[in-house]
């Protein structure tokens, strides 16, 4: 795999206010350009294959509407992720609204649960590589009132789980990477694809 240059500048295939604060963070030339895919995770895929199917679907996407822009080196990559947490071998990916948004954060705040990112990057010297990140967490416990509470100052429908860990009060327990909790394991991504 040929290595990409971080200062060369990127599409990032996401909205994610948290994944572009941490390509910022990390000093990654970039511009959004989000998919426009229905993320559709089929039952019979592990979480690992889910993540993975949807962050290079995403890419796909990304690239088929802006391949001229890769060619004419205005971009060397496209980046793509897909975020969920898993309970007990149950992907939860965003809640619908609020009221399952409760649900899932009362399973998760005193449980272990995994937090899996798939990424994937395309770029024209390697075409689509891919991977994910797992971490796993354990939030302190909630009262309801507490989950009430965060619910009401946060955009819970916008975080798989419900959860933005940045936010959420206390972590009990983590084995892996934080920025993966948060949506992009950029560490990983550096370490592996870029230069």
């Amino acid at each position: 795999m040929q290595k990409i240059n971080k200062n060369h500048p990127i599409i990032l295939a996401s909205n994610s206010p948290q994944r572009k604060r941490l390509l910022e963070d990390f000093a990654i030339s970039f511009t959004v350009i989000p998919a426009n895919i229905v993320e559709n995770i089929h039952p019979q895929w592990s979480p690992e294959e889910a993540v993975v199917k949807l962050a290079q679907q995403k890419a796909r996407d990304v690239v088929e509407r802006n391949l001229n822009l890769l060619q004419q080196r205005k971009f060397y990559a496209v980046l793509s992720a897909d975020t969920v947490v898993v309970l007990q071998d149950k992907i939860l990916g965003k809640p619908r609204d609020n009221e399952e948004a409760q649900q899932m954060i009362r399973g998760l705040s005193h449980q272990k649960h995994r937090v899996i990112t798939g990424v994937c990057l395309y770029s024209l010297e390697n075409d689509y590589v891919s991977d994910h990140c797992t971490t796993i967490i354990e939030l302190e416990p909630m009262t309801s009132q507490q989950i009430d509470t965060y619910i009401e100052n946060n955009n819970v429908t916008e975080r798989a789980g419900g959860i933005d860990i940045e936010n959420i009060g206390s972590i009990r327990h983590m084995e892996g990477n934080f920025n993966n909790v948060i949506g992009l394991p950029v560490e990983y991504i550096l370490e592996k694809w870029f230069f």
